[in-house]
């Protein structure tokens, strides 16, 4: 009986660690999905001043609210 337990806590001890590294790969995946995320918010928020700023600029050349 006492083998089997021996086996057991073995399995089990190497199942944790087979845990602790795919965590650990999932958490540095997570961490640089995060960082590409902020990148093409950044990007977004650009792009939409730019475009903002050029459809007032467009607006006022026209003279339409005058």
């Amino acid at each position: 009986m006492e083998s089997r337990t021996e086996w057991t806590d073995a399995r089990l001890n190497d199942l944790v660690e087979r845990l602790d590294k795919t965590l650990e790969r999932l958490d540095q995946d997570l961490r640089e999905l995060r960082a590409e995320l902020r990148t093409e918010v950044a990007a977004l928020r650009r792009d939409g001043m730019v475009a903002t700023v050029a459809l007032i600029a467009a607006i006022v050349g026209t003279g339409v609210l005058t």
